[in-house]
């Protein structure tokens, strides 16, 4: 959300997962914590009119009632796919978790993480996410497949030097002539 592109599509599937999130935590917490909901209903209302937003709410946050799931959201393949992942973040963070108390590592976002499958489909989903997405979900600066089998981790320091926008740890910096500091991710971000 911090470092895309204002009109980035990633960043902007990001907001409208928060703002469904938002309108259904607030009109569900609404019989419990009526006061509260109203008046983070009514900023909601504010946001949207200063936002020149053409998604309009009910005034009060009890005359909203909460539409029916759309189907297009259901996908009986996600979850399975999402319990997958956070068996092996489970295991990352272990290693990851070594790497810190060995002191190879400061934070997350100074490690590179070479990750060796347990499963083919542990492999499967992984090279699905890509390396990018990866080490994005890791809070890591660079994830990387790893040839062997046997869910070995290899937590190490990235190489590089760490972007002061993103914060991650990269080789590619000073290649933006305009923004020279940034790695070439953010710079090309910031070019869109």
């Amino acid at each position: 959300l911090y470092t895309l592109a204002k009109n980035d599509p990633a960043r902007r599937a990001a907001q409208t997962v928060m703002w469904e999130c938002l309108v259904r935590i607030v009109r569900l917490s609404s019989p419990i914590i009526s006061f509260t909901a109203d008046e983070a209903w009514a900023e909601m209302i504010r946001g949207l009119k200063a936002q020149g937003s053409k998604l309009e709410l009910p005034d009060t946050v009890f005359l909203f009632d909460l539409p029916e799931v759309p189907e297009r959201w259901r996908d009986e393949r996600l979850l399975p796919r999402w319990d997958l992942f956070q068996t092996i973040r489970e295991k990352i963070l272990k290693g990851l978790e070594e790497a810190r108390a060995a002191k190879t590592i400061g934070s997350s976002l100074s490690a590179r993480v070479v990750y060796s499958p347990h499963s083919e489909e542990e492999r499967r989903l992984l090279a699905d996410l890509g390396a990018e997405t990866s080490a994005e979900l890791l809070i890591v600066s660079s994830f990387e497949l790893g040839r062997s089998s046997g869910a070995a981790v290899v937590v190490e320091k990235a190489p590089g030097a760490k972007c002061p926008r993103c914060w991650r740890v990269r080789s590619d910096l000073g290649q933006s002539a305009k923004d020279p500091a940034l790695c070439a991710r953010c710079a090309r971000q910031l070019a869109d």
